[in-house]
This record gives structure tokens, sequence and C-alpha cells, in this order.
């Protein structure tokens, strides 16, 4: 719970940020490159959207169990969004 909770810490921040970073930082005008301040937000989205219809498949498929499957997206996605910051 601490671990999901810190996880969404993280990302809204991050999220919520972005917009202030690519301002300051990159010298962008936000209001000019509205999309570019989006695309985390639209990323996000249409991944969320392709990882369930990859788990719903394996479910169906019952080639792996609904616990594991659980497990595995929530580890993919949390290690997706730690490695961003590795590299910074």
């Amino acid at each position: 719970m601490i671990a999901n909770f810190c996880y969404s810490f993280e990302m809204g921040i991050l999220l919520n940020e972005m917009p202030s970073y690519i301002n300051t930082v990159l010298e962008f005008n936000v209001k000019e490159s509205g999309f570019l301040s989006a695309l985390p937000h639209i990323a996000r989205i249409l991944a969320a959207f392709g990882a369930g219809i990859m788990s719903d498949y394996f479910i169906r498929s019952r080639k792996v169990s609904v616990v594991h499957v659980r497990k595995l997206f929530t580890a993919i996605g949390k290690t997706r969004c730690k490695s961003n910051f590795i590299n910074y």
C-alpha cells in the first residue's frame, strides 16, 4: 500500500510539473506547444488500453492465472515509470 501511494504521488508530481519543466528548462512556450505537454497523458491512456487488452487475452486464454497477470502488469508499469527517472 505504501509503494502504491509513493508511485501515485510520484506520477502525480511528474505529470503535473511537466508543463513548467517544458517552459523553464526546455524553453518552449507551453501555450504554443500544448500538445507536447499533453503527450505524457495521452501516452499513459494508450498504454493503459493496450495493457488491458493484453491482460484480458492472457486471462481468457487461461495460460496465466489472474493473480499472476495482475502482478506482471503492475510490475511492468511501475518499472517503466522508474526507468524514466534513472535516465536523468
